[in-house]
């Protein structure tokens, strides 16, 4: 599968209109769609669905344009470490990260790397903790930030010395937002949104106890724009972790679970994988700044 072609398909796919995405790729209309009708000729499938005004796609055509992002991140990512290791030190690392304020830590580390080594670059990543670990199996991403509980078995791991404290968001006018800390007793009594990590799930649920089946649960989500979201539309009390993003909502406020309930961050990179030598290199400035000892 030639990733020019594959390149032409996600081109289409972003702007759904044969044109637009001819003038982009600098190419001619008809070049373009006889490259994708080979394309389909050759998968043996269709790809596209041509509407009035647009060109949407069939799920075979959403599949592929998953994979294609895939393929051609991995290819240039690929590419950029096939550098010659006696030039000087350039390449990108990908770092994956969830939304939480243990992700600071890891940025905060980029900066003086940037500045000690500045053409390096940082190709970053914010997603689900299924999401970046699958991007990290793929090579996609070279070392995350996560928070547990995480299977470990299959990466090199840092755990921080610092906790992440849970807590829930509210609505600055509610009732409950006048309290410093909001207790468990608290949240038996209105309906609350819980991670949908199946794992972290669990773990919430278990700080009920037997009131647990009696838990009002509106639903699950998994990034916090969606939580943020359910409270400004009064829908639910989202059980999450502090967060920045949380400080840009005037009328949404943070507080603490008591008795306070913690989590861990860690980092992560996959076991015995060959990073390119700028990946190396900041594998082990990220290992001295937490006085690991591996390296």
């Amino acid at each position: 599968m030639d990733l020019k072609i594959l390149r032409y398909f996600l081109t289409v796919a972003n702007t759904k209109n044969i044109t637009k995405a001819a003038d982009l790729l600098h190419i001619t209309q008809p070049t373009l769609s006889r490259q994708l009708i080979v394309l389909e000729e050759n998968l043996g499938v269709h790809l596209f669905i041509k509407e009035k005004r647009s060109i949407e796609l069939t799920a075979e055509g959403r599949l592929l344009k998953k994979r294609a992002r895939e393929i051609l991140d991995l290819a240039d990512q690929t590419s950029k470490e096939l550098v010659d290791p006696n030039s000087l030190i350039s390449g990108s690392v990908a770092v994956g990260t969830i939304e939480s304020s243990g992700s600071e830590k890891l940025y905060e580390l980029m900066g003086p790397f940037s500045q000690e080594y500045p053409n390096v670059t940082f190709n970053l990543y914010t997603g689900s903790t299924d999401d970046i670990l699958e991007k990290m199996d793929q090579g996609i991403i070279d070392i995350c930030m996560l928070l547990d509980p995480v299977d470990t078995s299959k990466y090199n791991v840092i755990r921080l010395p610092s906790n992440e404290q849970w807590g829930v968001l509210l609505h600055v006018d509610d009732e409950l937002a006048q309290k410093e800390a909001v207790t468990i007793q608290d949240l038996c009594k209105v309906p609350v949104l819980l991670p949908s990590r199946p794992a972290v799930k669990s773990e919430v649920e278990n700080w009920f106890g037997k009131t647990k089946y009696y838990i009002k649960t509106f639903g699950t989500y998994n990034l916090l724009p969606s939580a943020l979201l359910c409270v400004e539309k009064g829908l639910g009390y989202p059980i999450c972790l502090n967060n920045s993003l949380i400080e840009n909502h005037q009328s949404i406020c943070f507080r603490p679970i008591s008795p306070a309930k913690t989590i861990q961050s860690v980092i992560l990179w996959k076991k015995n994988r060959n990073f390119n030598s700028v990946t190396e290199l900041f594998v082990k400035t990220v290992y001295r700044h937490f006085n690991a000892s591996i390296y």
